[in-house]
């Protein structure tokens, strides 16, 4: 099994670069990091930071 680090694979001057340096240096997404908490049950949730960048990629994409 070949281990991706997927942040090696961002070059800067990309769109991905940028979605992903914005919400990790520019946007305070800690005031939702205790709604998504599911300790309780099932298995861990996605960060908040991890699903905008996806959502934000795939409304490029579309």
């Amino acid at each position: 099994m070949v281990v991706i680090n997927y942040q090696d694979r961002l070059q800067p001057g990309i769109f991905e670069h940028a979605v992903h340096y914005l919400i990790e240096h520019t946007l305070a997404l800690s005031v939702s990091h205790p709604k998504h908490r599911s300790d309780a049950t099932g298995r861990l949730a996605y960060g908040p930071a991890t699903l905008l960048k996806i959502i934000l990629f795939a409304y490029s994409e579309a």
